[in-house]
């Protein structure tokens, strides 16, 4: 890793992984890192709790990584595309 690089976007990519408690979500990043995450309200129509979470319907979502204390916000979110073995 490069000390002299630009810090990571305050934007990143990931997918829900479970739900935690109310509006706690685990959202596993891009880069393999698993986090807590609050999702807002006006989100949760991406998430069917009567629907298990795996490695084939979970929706995609963008976090915004803010300062502590504050936890990281999902600020979108969308539906897996998967369309079947091979594609």
């Amino acid at each position: 890793m490069d000390p002299e690089a630009a810090p990571a976007g305050r934007i990143r990519s990931g997918r829900l992984m479970a739900f935690l408690f109310r509006d706690l979500f685990s959202v596993q990043l891009d880069d393999g890192i698993t986090i807590t995450a609050v999702m807002p309200e006006e989100l949760f129509s991406i998430y069917d709790p009567n629907v298990p979470l795996n490695r084939v319907n979970r929706p995609s979502v963008d976090v915004e990584m803010r300062e502590p204390p504050a936890l990281p916000k999902i600020v979108a979110a969308r539906r897996s595309s998967f369309c079947g073995p091979g594609y």
